[in-house]
Order: structure tokens, then C-alpha cells, then sequence
């Protein structure tokens, strides 16, 4: 705390971070706005840790048997991406092209801070 005005010096967090737009074109001239969000709460953010979680099999000795990463990029896409203040289904999400889906995953990661945790369950730090 600084001395006397009672503020504490260290960076400065917004509770929550702002919605970011994001267009996408579909093709056709069909161009559809959407919003990147973050994580409702804290219980959000376990529900999608523990998906994650259950991705991944170890034996006794905690040697990874098995990962299986199949859908997970649309599952946080699906927790976070609106369409006119409504969540967009997951089975859509899933039939768009791997770059939109690669793109909005990243960008999904940074606005819920979770970069290192995805990268360390991918097996990538």
C-alpha cells in the first residue's frame, strides 16, 4: 500500500473484460456479428477446466495413457461467443472451418487468461 492514501500499487484488473467484436463472412455476402466474452463466473471457468480435465487419462504411475483434445476448441468457443445476446450452439461452432475455430479458441484463451493452462493440458510448456 502506498503510504497515507490507502491505494494498493500493482497492476489494476477490470472485474470483467468487455465483450470484443468479431465479424465473420460466411461467404455469399453473409457476413455475421458476433461477441467474444468472457467466462460468466468462476463456476464457468471449473465446468471448462474439468471438461478439459477429463480429456486426459493417466495410469497409477501418472504416465499420460490417453488425450483426446476432439471438440474441445468449440466447447470454449461455445461458453464464450454470442450472437445477438444469444450463445451460439455448439454444434454449429463445430461445422465451422479450423481457422475461424483456431482463431476464435486464441482469442477466447486470452480473454478468460488461459493460455498457460490449455498449452500445459496439450502437453506443449
Amino acid at each position: 500500500m502506498s503510504e497515507g492514501n490507502g491505494q494498493v500499487e500493482g497492476p489494476v484488473f477490470k472485474a470483467h473484460e468487455d465483450p470484443e467484436p468479431i465479424s465473420i463472412d460466411f461467404g455469399g455476402g453473409k457476413i455475421r456479428h458476433f461477441t467474444l466474452h468472457e467466462l460468466e463466473d468462476g463456476v464457468e471457468l471449473a465446468k471448462w477446466m474439468r471438461a478439459v480435465s477429463n480429456r486426459i487419462q493417466t495410469d497409477r504411475r501418472g504416465k499420460l495413457i490417453k488425450r483426446d483434445f476432439e471438440g474441445m476448441h468449440a466447447d470454449l468457443i461455445s461458453r464464450c461467443l454470442k450472437e445477438n445476446g444469444q450463445p451460439v450452439p455448439l454444434g454449429e461452432i463445430k461445422s465451422w472451418g479450423a481457422k475461424i475455430q483456431n482463431y476464435l479458441f486464441d482469442r477466447a484463451q486470452i480473454k478468460n487468461g488461459l493460455n498457460d493452462q490449455v498449452e500445459a493440458a496439450e502437453g506443449k510448456d
